[in-house]
């Protein structure tokens, strides 16, 4: 497995602290497949995003001018699925691991079809579902150390 870390706009002090923390990820998932993970920093107040492909490539955008703390929701307009309202978000470092949990979980699921395809169908959820709680598993042990 071969990870690639670019990172454009964030704050420099941070960038060796993300790339070991996507390291873990990709360790406590088990990722197998190459990986091309961008962190993108921006200023305008637009928010923040984040994304996967099934070819490994994962975005994800931190907005410095947001304001902290807030409750993590999600723009209904995104689709269904998502956990909102339950996770407090207090800093753009544990939105990071947040939205990196969230997209790493979706490549875990394209690697892993058979074994996410029957947990979702067991645990009645959708992929979305399954992706929140990993990073609501994984942002809450990072709370507690």
């Amino acid at each position: 497995m071969k990870l690639e870390f670019h990172c454009d706009g964030f704050q420099p002090v941070l960038v060796g602290w993300a790339e070991q923390t996507v390291r873990w990820f990709v360790a406590d998932l088990g990722l197998k497949n190459n990986l091309i993970f961008e962190l993108l920093g921006r200023e305008d107040g637009t928010g923040h995003d984040g994304t996967a492909t099934e070819g490994g490539l994962v975005e994800v955008v931190i907005d410095g001018a947001h304001a902290y703390p807030y409750l993590w929701a999600v723009n209904p307009k995104c689709g269904t699925g998502y956990v909102n309202n339950v996770t407090l978000i207090e800093n753009a470092e544990e939105l990071f691991i947040y939205l990196a949990a969230h997209e790493l979980r979706h490549l875990w699921q394209w690697e892993n079809k058979r074994a996410a395809s029957t947990l979702l169908r067991l645990m009645k959820m959708t992929d979305e579902t399954d992706a929140d709680l990993y990073a609501i598993r994984v942002l809450s042990a990072f709370k507690s150390q």
